[in-house]
């Protein structure tokens, strides 16, 4: 580890199960990102978009309080680019956002550094709302 990728780039990590949460911190900060949070809810998350700038964010589909869409909503709105993990499969969840790139829990720590990455280049038709769903 220890790759800066994006140096300096602040990423939201919006994750409800604390050991997954720590460890998305730790490795994000060993790879030169600056976190905020992690949160654990639908409404920390928007509480945090209100008040931060990101750049990025790593969002887990089903938090405490609910599924995560509203805030997808609002990162799609801003134009910030995310990752969304989930413990169903991820290709369902691709299909269902459009080109949000998803990865599957338990998942490999530089597979989601480089979605994370791949967020930077990947062309994403922001008109595309998210279903109500999410």
């Amino acid at each position: 580890m220890g790759e800066v990728r994006l140096p300096g780039r602040r990423v939201l990590v919006v994750e409800d199960e604390a050991a997954t949460a720590l460890m998305i911190e730790k490795t994000l900060v060993e790879s030169g990102y600056t976190v905020v949070g992690p949160v654990a809810t639908v409404r920390g998350a928007l509480s945090l978009l209100e008040n931060e700038a990101i750049d990025r964010a790593i969002l887990d589909l089903d938090l405490a309080d609910g599924k995560v869409g509203p805030v997808a909503e609002v990162l799609i709105k801003r134009g910030i680019r995310f990752v969304i993990t989930t413990g169903h499969e991820p290709s369902r969840i691709e299909v269902s956002y459009g080109q949000i790139p998803a990865i599957a829990k338990v998942f490999d720590l530089n597979e989601l550094l480089d979605k994370l990455e791949d967020t930077v280049d990947r062309s994403h038709d922001r008109r595309d709302s998210p279903p109500s769903s999410y």
